[in-house]
């Protein structure tokens, strides 16, 4: 009997945390990066999830602007918005309390674009990739459980397991 019931609760537990994991966007979400100066320009995000569809706006000292054309998918985020005549296409990965936000235009974060030039001009073939990028090339080669581990402000692993 008291196992039928702990099977149960779990099951309940299972079906209620299925909503909260599709919530967890909501909300706003703070950020730091260099801008193309080197100072540190804070952002800050505010996000709605309705379905699959993301909504919201960016915030920083530099003004504000409308997102557009968001989505979910699972823990994947995707929008745009525009900066002057740039539309930004941003990419995200929730991972608990933190999103990790890359733009694939490769103008953001300027250190990654700035150092992606010096590889184009310094080798015949060189750049810099995007996390999706390389993601795909490690589930092409079989890994799984891929993740971005921090080591400093600047610099982020990438890892798999076989």
């Amino acid at each position: 009997m008291i196992m039928k019931k702990s099977k149960m609760m779990i099951v309940v537990m299972l079906l209620l945390a299925i909503p909260v994991v599709c919530a967890e966007i909501d909300g706003q979400w703070t950020g730091v990066a260099d801008d193309q100066d080197g100072k540190k320009l804070e952002f800050r995000y505010r996000f709605r999830a309705e379905g699959n569809r993301l909504i919201g706006l960016i915030e920083s000292r530099l003004g504000m602007v409308l997102i557009s054309e968001g989505k979910i998918d699972g823990n994947n985020i995707e929008f745009r918005f525009q900066t002057g005549e740039v539309t930004v296409i941003s990419h995200g990965t929730l991972s608990g309390d933190e999103i990790h936000l890359t733009g694939t235009n490769r103008t953001f974060p300027y250190f990654a674009a700035i150092f992606s030039v010096s590889m184009l001009a310094a080798t015949e073939q060189g750049c810099c990739y995007t996390f999706d990028e390389v993601r795909k090339w490690m589930e092409g080669a079989g890994l799984g459980n891929i993740r971005r581990i921090e080591l400093d402000a600047e610099t982020e692993l990438i890892e798999g397991v076989l």
